[in-house]
């Protein structure tokens, strides 16, 4: 399921990009020091083609690797990958996915120097279990951020909270930790976000310092406590992937107010309990996936009035 996830915001981030170029001026040179840092980012990288194979869909054949055209001539808004913007000649928009890079990222990386991002995609490559620097918190402008399959660990920093311009957020497929407070102050200035997708990570928001009580198990977060009630907040959340995720305890009614989701799944925990019948307002929802759960009593009668609905699945359930 977490591939349906990946599939529908990969979608999402390349009609995006391809729109983009298309509305840009080919003819601009882009600046000589993001040329330069763009060039440093590439230097301190290695390309493997079996985390290639690995990471993206099952994909078997070799890529044609986007940055083998970054040492073609000094204009890196005509480099695969690259969108810059129309006026001042400023890399706003970088899409690496799958592209089998492989190494650290380290605090010093050239790519916090590409300040004016607004896009930029890593998914789908391998970082060398390094930790997500506080960095990316430089990053102001981004709208989309996929850090994706990416073998990312530890902390999730704080940082990312100061990202309030995200419309985007990925950091599925990683084995990553959230502190409770971290997560709180995520969701509360990231208010702009639409798709959030935490599919399969081994976080946990109940912690005694720094130590993690959860499941600790690949691929798996754990919020012990059940559905973390802050997500409701987020009034322009499109997208809520959080499949595996070690859910115990009982869906709140105010998930009712997610009136603007459009894609939700919930499968694979331990939900239990009855669905609460809280669908009657969510009229763009068109697939809603609550399978493989401990759910028990009356299905919720509201779900049969979703006009919109192209996938709903409450299969290994108790209803």
């Amino acid at each position: 399921m977490v591939y349906l996830i990946l599939f529908f915001l990969l979608g999402f981030f390349n009609s995006s990009f391809l729109s983009l170029s298309l509305s840009l001026s080919p003819t601009h040179l882009c600046r000589p020091e993001q040329s330069s840092a763009l060039l440093k980012f590439k230097s301190n990288l290695s390309i493997s083609v079996s985390i290639y194979k690995t990471h993206c869909l099952g994909e078997v054949h070799i890529p044609s690797h986007k940055t083998d055209s970054w040492d073609e001539g000094p204009d890196c808004c005509k480099w695969k990958g690259v969108v810059c913007d129309n006026k001042k000649g400023n890399v706003i928009g970088l899409d690496l996915s799958c592209r089998g890079l492989i190494g650290s990222l380290q605090s010093n990386s050239s790519l916090f120097s590409l300040q004016n991002l607004r896009w930029l995609n890593l998914a789908g490559n391998y970082f060398s279990n390094s930790k997500i620097p506080s960095e990316f918190g430089k990053l102001r402008s981004l709208t989309y951020l996929n850090l994706s399959l990416t073998g990312f660990t530890g902390f999730v920093p704080p940082e990312i909270s100061l990202l309030s311009e995200l419309v985007s957020l990925d950091l599925s497929l990683n084995p990553l930790l959230f502190r409770n407070h971290d997560f709180n102050m995520l969701v509360h200035n990231l208010r702009k976000l639409e798709n959030m997708v935490l599919d399969r990570m081994n976080l946990s928001l109940k912690q005694i310092g720094a130590v993690p009580l959860g499941c600790w198990m690949f691929q798996r977060q754990a919020f012990q406590k059940g559905y973390p009630t802050q997500l409701v907040t987020l009034k322009h959340l499109k997208t809520l992937g959080l499949s595996h995720c070690v859910f115990t305890e009982f869906i709140p009614s105010a998930l009712g107010n997610l009136t603007k989701i459009t894609f939700l799944d919930i499968s694979g925990n331990m939900f239990q309990g009855q669905i609460p019948d809280v669908f009657g307002n969510l009229n763009d929802l068109s697939f809603m996936d609550f399978s493989s759960n401990k759910f028990s009593g009356v299905f919720p009668p509201s779900a049969f009035n979703l006009t919109s609905l192209t996938f709903m699945d409450f299969s290994s359930n108790f209803l």
